[in-house]
């Protein structure tokens, strides 16, 4: 997926990031990591580990990776601020309540009171696995309570989300996956040039449950035994982590309002499947990806010397990575129509 700009439609700019990551607390915090060279995966103690309800057992398991991406404050969280009751918070998946703060810290970074203002924005999101229901608060509810239904189901993180700040735009969850975020990012701006909406808010939230645990690795399995991060040379899987984000895209052209100097975007960006051409349904295909990535310079005007920044999925995958990066270089054949 990549995202374009033609002369001929409005241009798109992202006006607003809120962002809980790893190691930082918001999406400036995060720059500063990458350029210091910051690691923000935790290795935890065993200590830690105990007080956070994994077992001796599986503490002591040699396979046991004791790794995790930690958001800082992931359980620190205003109801008030928000509108919750005490019990609609306590009651919550951690992944509903860090949409709700990413998206209003995005609004806010646009330098937008969602009190106040009168435009309609659209919220088009995902979320990881919810499973806070059966590991944390089974059997303190009753089966067919409404708070469980509607702060627990995937279903429910847009509108909710549109419901609390009040925003009158569209509001889709999307589950496709790793790319879910993206696809967010796709349809929000094919919204903005519908017309459906002013502003969008796009993004996902994802907190692996139980939380502040590591992981038991086995032969052939997706994750990493030594919790190395992505294109680490020595790199042998992928570590599952946490955190959320919201980024805030708005047509831009006969508008007034602050541009942020983010990459300059249409809704034309390009959106493809692979079919079965790849060696299994997990596995990326070179022709499929390159293809996306033609179409998408084709869009936007481009060449490969205009690019300085690729976002890859960084799966730290023996097949994976390799296959992504194959799909930049030159060469590669690409089917016309794709």
């Amino acid at each position: 997926m990549g995202l374009g700009c033609d002369d001929s439609l409005e241009a798109i700019a992202i006006i607003g990031v809120g962002a809980r990551l790893p190691g930082a607390r918001d999406a400036r915090e995060y720059w500063r990591n990458l350029r210091a060279g910051t690691e923000s995966i935790t290795q935890l103690s065993e200590q830690e580990l105990l007080a956070e309800g994994a077992t001796p057992a599986e503490v002591a398991d040699e396979y046991y990776v004791r790794a995790a991406g930690l958001v800082p404050h992931v359980r620190d969280f205003d109801a008030d601020f928000f509108g919750m009751t005490a019990r609609e918070a306590r009651f919550s998946d951690p992944q509903l309540k860090l949409t709700l703060e990413v998206s209003h810290a995005a609004l806010e970074d646009a330098g937008l009171d969602p009190t106040t203002m009168t435009r309609d924005v659209g919220v088009f999101g995902a979320t990881g696995l919810t499973r806070y229901t059966d590991l944390y608060i089974n059997g303190r509810l009753q089966q067919h309570d409404a708070t469980n239904v509607v702060f627990n189901n995937p279903d429910y993180i847009t509108t909710y989300t549109s419901y609390n700040l009040d925003l009158h735009g569209p509001a889709l969850t999307v589950l496709t996956a790793c790319s879910s975020s993206l696809v967010a990012v796709h349809l929000a701006c094919q919204s903005l040039v519908m017309g459906e909406c002013d502003m969008a808010l796009a993004g996902a939230a994802n907190v692996e449950l139980p939380y502040g645990h590591g992981y038991r690795w086995g032969p052939g399995s997706v994750r990493s035994r030594t919790a190395l991060p992505p294109f680490d040379a020595a790199a042998n899987g992928t570590i599952f982590t946490n955190g959320a984000g919201m980024v805030g895209p708005q047509t831009v052209v006969g508008r007034g309002g602050r541009r942020r100097p983010h990459p300059r975007g249409d809704p034309r960006d390009a959106l493809n499947d692979d079919g079965r051409d790849k060696m299994s349904f997990s596995a990326p295909s070179v022709t499929g990806q390159s293809a996306a990535i033609v179409q998408a310079m084709s869009v936007a005007g481009l060449t490969p010397a205009d690019i300085s920044y690729v976002e890859a999925h960084g799966t730290a995958t023996a097949v994976g990575d390799p296959i992504e990066v194959t799909a930049l270089k030159p060469g590669v054949p690409v089917a016309v129509g794709q």
